[in-house]
């Protein structure tokens, strides 16, 4: 069995939940997609809750094409299909990238996994959840380089460290660098 201590934070995971499209736009779903799709009777009030959510394109090649936080009182619902979000969204499928447009919701819980758990809610719980954001924006951003978050992902674009981040010359690595891969990445030299 897993211990954690009392510092621990925990996020779920739910998802994929796909958007509707209507007119080849994406919309802000009304109130009983969120209900019928997203809280289905088994997780009540997540909609409400607070965390990380990313949108991605695709069934058997997903790609992720957004990243997002909400910290926002009425957590998920509110903040997930803002009009600057959907440019986002529709940019994406304005451009011909194919797959269904999905969502997945990665909401702060209170307890460990195996215990009895609520959704957290609140503006003091911002820090882990801006951590979290950004530790997805590097992982999602590591999959697809044109991810359309903008500002949050300018040091992702342009740090570079030969062989390991960004873009390095080609040529044969040295072995620092096969050694370096081998610490970070886990890769045999």
């Amino acid at each position: 069995m897993t211990v954690y201590t009392e510092n621990d934070i925990f996020f779920e995971t739910f998802g994929p939940f796909t958007i509707p499209v209507s007119d080849g736009a994406i919309k802000r779903p009304p109130a009983s997609w969120w209900e019928d799709e997203v809280e289905n009777s088994t997780w009540e009030n997540l909609s409400r809750a607070i965390g990380c959510y990313m949108f991605v394109m695709g069934d058997a090649n997903i790609k992720p094409w957004y990243v997002g936080k909400t910290v926002n009182q009425h957590g998920f619902r509110e903040e997930v299909f803002a009009s600057h979000k959907l440019n986002h969204y529709n940019w994406v499928l304005a451009n011909g990238y194919r797959g269904p447009p999905q969502m997945y919701l990665f909401p702060m819980i209170t307890k460990p996994f195996h215990q009895d758990w609520r959704f957290s809610r609140g503006q003091s719980n911002s820090g882990p959840v801006k951590w979290l954001e950004s530790t997805l924006m590097g992982m999602a951003f590591a999959q697809n380089p044109d991810i359309a978050n903008s500002k949050e992902l300018r040091y992702f674009r342009s740090v570079h460290v030969r062989g390991i981040l960004g873009r390095s010359p080609s040529g044969k690595r040295t072995g620092y660098i096969a050694k370096a891969r081998q610490a970070l990445l886990g890769e045999k030299p």
